[in-house]
């Protein structure tokens, strides 16, 4: 292609073809003028540029395919989370590059295409946990879009995905602040509520058994005049520690007062139940707590409530265990008391 100027000194670009003409020495010289088509491709060509200079430079990973799934194009942030360089992995499978596992299942999303091809199934979601070649794990957010032709024909699938790690993990950490006490690390009074509404309502509908235990130490106000609230503070974090040991991994275990404690033992009757309040009362009875020259012994009161199908709303359920455990305490400390509906003297405390 050559270059030359008109009649009005514009630039031209025109392709030149030198024919010999048949029985002679004579030639015929073409010349086509193909500057539409040349400023066409040099406008299609710095489109293309600017578009990849764009999805180069911004801070989202962004991965295409074609009709049949097979990674097509990858950005360096794609590259850099995946682990992996797109001119490594360019025609392979998408989900063999990008990992993206449901945050709740934890299973790994499907082939994007799958979501618009007709007969094949689909699980993307907006978030997942994408997983790179290194085992690192990063939150993201997810944004997928078919990536058709002029026609309207369905040519492949674009993703793009977003780090949010910091900000997920952020999320967490507010939400466990607003559930545990900052002082034990237990769950707190409202998280412990809403865990025994749900108790509650789970023996009702399912016909199941639980317990409820509630806890009071026994002259714990002695070690905060003795020694101060620093000492008592970790004497509690001891203790709740030791009582920790001695419940399942699906119990909630939460500090419900200042030197007050509930548990809930899931699907637990009534003699298991007791048994455990036997083992913390034990284990307690046996802690010393030393705080320089001082040295502190406690006891536990507990009161025993089971749950069932019968129970009224959580209110009267936690107001049962403390009246129970007030029992324990009046009858001189160091006791578990179980409620027991025929109890008419408990019930006339109660009323």
């Amino acid at each position: 292609i050559h270059t030359c100027r008109d009649a009005s000194n514009a630039p031209q670009f025109v392709d030149l073809h030198l024919n010999k003409l048949p029985g002679g020495n004579d030639q015929l010289l073409v010349i086509n003028n193909v500057t539409l088509r040349k400023l066409t491709e040099e406008a299609l060509f710095k489109e293309k540029k600017r578009a990849q200079v764009t999805l180069d430079s911004i801070a989202d990973g962004v991965l295409t395919t074609d009709i049949d799934g097979n990674l097509t194009y990858m950005n360096p942030v794609a590259e850099s989370y995946t682990g992996k360089v797109f001119i490594d992995v360019k025609g392979q499978e998408i989900i063999s590059v990008l990992k993206i596992f449901d945050l709740k299942t934890h299973t790994l999303f499907d082939n994007p295409i799958n979501e618009y091809v007709d007969g094949k199934a689909s699980n993307w979601k907006p978030d997942g946990l994408l997983i790179n070649a290194d085992r690192q794990e990063f939150f993201v957010e997810n944004s997928l879009a078919p990536l058709k032709n002029e026609r309207d024909e369905l040519m492949g699938a674009v993703v793009v995905f977003r780090d949010v790690t910091r900000l997920h993990r952020l999320i967490q950490k507010i939400s466990y602040q607003a559930s545990h006490d900052s002082l034990t690390g237990l769950v707190n009074r409202g998280e412990f509520e809403k865990r025994l509404t749900s108790t509650i309502m789970n023996a009702k509908q399912q016909n199941s058994t639980h317990s409820l235990l509630y806890l009071d130490l026994d002259k714990f106000k002695a070690v905060n005049d003795t020694c101060g609230h620093t000492a008592g503070d970790q004497m509690l974090c001891q203790i709740a520690g030791i009582i920790h040991n001695r419940i399942r991994q699906r119990d909630t275990f939460a500090r419900i007062g200042g030197d007050e404690f509930g548990i809930i033992l899931e699907h637990c009757q009534e003699e298991k139940a007791m048994r455990i309040a036997n083992e913390i009362q034990s284990d307690l009875n046996d802690f010393q707590f030393n705080w320089k020259e001082h040295s502190f012994r406690t006891s536990v009161s507990i009161g025993a409530v089971e749950i069932t199908d019968d129970s009224g709303e959580y209110v009267s359920v936690l107001s049962l265990a403390d009246s129970a455990c007030y029992e324990a305490k009046e009858a001189g400390r160091n006791r578990i008391h179980l409620y027991n509906k025929n109890d008419e003297e408990f019930a006339q405390r109660y009323g």
